[in-house]
């Protein structure tokens, strides 16, 4: 699919980017946030956490622990993720994918196709730190660029495997 440019003028914005990306997301799916520290990577996680009926005040930036999963309850807007986790990955302190055995990566991820295993999607900061361990063609991309205090400047790349669910959802976020 061809990549989506937005820009997100305040945080009102980036929380209907994750509303939108919630109501999209299925077990297996891995969104890839990428984008410079203090971009809003965590933020957004929160924001499609919300969206999904997961306590928004649970959600943190797990760079000292590497892996938070967050239970999404059996009420959620998102249906075929109910009852299901929402499982949000930092990488930034990993230095390679050998890193990625001592977290139980392969608990979480399915060897055979490369996508998070289980009723769970995963959003994942900082997926260069451990390129290759995931299959690159099935992660949806979303890459963050701060343009003010509080503006943000968003291209969203989406699997092409993604182009046979309603998309509909993803036109109501951001300024073309």
């Amino acid at each position: 699919m061809p990549a989506m440019i937005r820009e997100l003028p305040d945080e009102n914005a980036t929380l209907a980017l994750g509303a939108a990306l919630a109501a999209i997301l299925r077990p297996g799916d891995i969104v890839a946030l990428d984008g410079p520290l203090g971009a809003g990577k965590t933020t957004l996680v929160r924001a499609v956490a919300r969206s999904l009926g997961v306590d928004a005040r649970l959600v943190s930036s797990p760079t000292f622990v590497f892996v938070n999963q967050y239970p999404i309850p059996a009420a959620s807007p998102n249906s075929s993720l109910a009852a299901g986790q929402l499982v949000h990955i930092d990488a930034y302190r990993l230095t390679s994918r050998e890193d990625l055995d001592s977290l139980g990566w392969d608990r979480l991820f399915d060897s055979e196709t490369g996508t998070i295993a289980g009723r769970a999607a995963a959003m994942l900061e900082w997926p260069s730190k451990i390129a290759g361990a995931m299959a690159d063609e099935a992660l949806a991309l979303v890459e963050i660029e701060p343009t003010g205090e509080y503006s943000r400047r968003v291209r969203l790349v989406l699997p092409h495997e993604w182009s046979t669910r309603g998309l509909d959802a993803l036109t109501g976020w951001g300024a073309s």
